[in-house]
């Protein structure tokens, strides 16, 4: 952030193509943090790049409901009876590999891991 302030001030003196062949970066990245900062030293720290939400999040009675059905069957893979029971739970809406596979990757659920 320190390279960033002195960059801002650096700018406002000599001027943006100045500071950039100075600081060896191009305008844009100048103008970028000059209209970012107000003043305050938190306007220069990076953002967060985490989405505010996820469209095919699954709910937590989706979530619980696939926990579940891996307890009871622990042996069984995405095709055969938990495909039926998640058909028979009612998320027939959704298709069951993206019900079922996002979740197993983000939490470790495959087979391989369990032998």
């Amino acid at each position: 952030m320190r390279f960033r302030l002195s960059l801002i001030k650096y700018t406002e003196r000599f001027g943006v193509s100045n500071a950039a062949r100075k600081y060896k970066t191009n305008r844009q990245f100048i103008y970028r943090w000059k209209n970012r900062y107000d003043g305050s030293w938190d306007s220069l720290r990076d953002r967060s790049r985490r989405p505010h939400s996820h469209p095919n999040h699954h709910t937590l009675a989706e979530i619980k409901l696939i926990q579940d059905m891996r307890r009871r069957n622990p042996h069984a893979g995405l095709v055969g009876r938990i495909l039926g029971q998640a058909h028979a739970a009612g998320l027939s809406t959704l298709d069951p590999r993206t019900l079922l596979v996002p979740y197993e990757t983000r939490n470790d659920c495959s087979k391989a891991s369990k032998s």
